[in-house]
């Protein structure tokens, strides 16, 4: 079973105190699957988060993000700087999903950081917010928000890795959220390899089908199997995808 390495993440508060996907390869730093748990993350305002199964983009867990009074309410982690160091570049991605919302969803994946020992999640004060990775989400698809290179600004403390919607207040879900050495466990996927499987075949065509049937959004995402670029997966999509294949 995929672990987080644990021993690298601190909570703020103690208290309070994402197959599709390799298990923990060896550039990965921090991979949370919510297979058995929330694995440390938290939620951002008023958001409640609790770990479900049935709905997942691996695996059968992922963490649901309900009850967003704003945009920025969502989930979040804080980071140990003694692993991921300010002034240095990782590797970051995470798969999003809704169903909340017909129209398509702007997420981000976001750090909040201070520039003084103050601030710091959950707590306020004067904090700067930078966007690492962003993308829609249509309603019931898994999308892949990724950056094989990100740099912690030099001057930060107290970072926030946290998901977040652009204006959305919809419900959501989060899964397979990855933190490797730079440009590492990010892997660039096909157009038409619905499944994210690295290959672009009928086992693509089978998961299309069972989205366009079911609606179920597991085991497909949006950023390769809308080949109309649409922004919504329809018959058309599964049209050109087996004609890709003819």
């Amino acid at each position: 079973m995929k672990k987080q390495i644990s021993a690298i993440l601190s909570l703020a508060i103690a208290a309070g105190s994402l197959s599709l996907f390799p298990a923990a390869a060896a550039d990965t730093l921090l991979h949370a699957d919510f297979e058995s748990g929330l694995d440390g993350w938290a939620a951002r305002g008023t958001a409640k988060v609790a770990q479900i199964t049935g709905t997942a983009a691996s695996g059968t867990g992922a963490a649901s993000v309900t009850e967003r009074s704003e945009s920025w309410c969502g989930i979040g982690l804080s980071l140990d700087t003694s692993v991921f160091k300010p002034g240095s570049a990782y590797s970051f991605s995470v798969s999003v999903s809704q169903k909340a919302s017909p129209m398509a969803v702007h997420f981000k994946l976001s750090l909040q950081y201070s520039t003084d020992s103050g601030g710091g999640f959950p707590f306020g004060g004067s904090e700067t917010y930078d966007c690492i990775a962003e993308g829609d989400a249509a309603s019931g698809m898994w999308t892949k928000l990724s950056n094989p290179s990100y740099t912690i600004p030099a001057n930060a403390k107290n970072p926030v890795l946290y998901i977040e919607t652009e204006d959305s207040k919809a419900d959501f879900f989060a899964d397979e959220i990855i933190i490797a050495e730079e440009g590492g466990a990010v892997s660039t996927f096909s157009i038409g390899d619905a499944d994210h499987s690295g290959s672009t075949d009928r086992k693509d065509v089978s998961a299309l089908l069972n989205y366009l049937l079911t609606k179920s959004p597991d085991g497909v995402y949006a950023d390769t199997a809308d080949l109309d670029s649409s922004n919504a997966l329809t018959a058309s999509d599964l049209t050109l995808l087996k004609r890709q294949l003819s």
